[in-house]
């Protein structure tokens, strides 16, 4: 794979980005709502993604975030960064 805009994708995942485009946010979301993964959130974010991929990716980023607080893991700077600067976008 060489295309540069796939490869950013690929790259913000899973940290996200506050400058994610629609295709970042496309691989950002589907990886979090693949089939494989049945938990309530997940299937909040599922049914989100079907009208609004904003909303999809605060859905997880929300999700990632309380995870991480609750059993007090590092958040990643750049996960906190994207979440706040989805929140600027409502």
């Amino acid at each position: 794979i060489t295309d540069k805009q796939v490869l950013t994708a690929i790259a913000r995942h899973t940290t996200g980005d506050p400058e994610m485009t629609k295709l970042d946010e496309i691989i950002f979301v589907g990886d979090f709502i693949e089939p494989a993964r049945s938990l309530p959130v997940e299937a909040k974010a599922r049914k989100a993604a079907e009208t609004n991929l904003e909303e999809a990716s605060r859905i997880e980023l929300e999700n990632t975030l309380t995870y991480l607080i609750g059993a007090r893991k590092l958040v990643f700077p750049k996960t906190l960064l994207t979440y706040n600067a989805f929140l600027t976008k409502e």
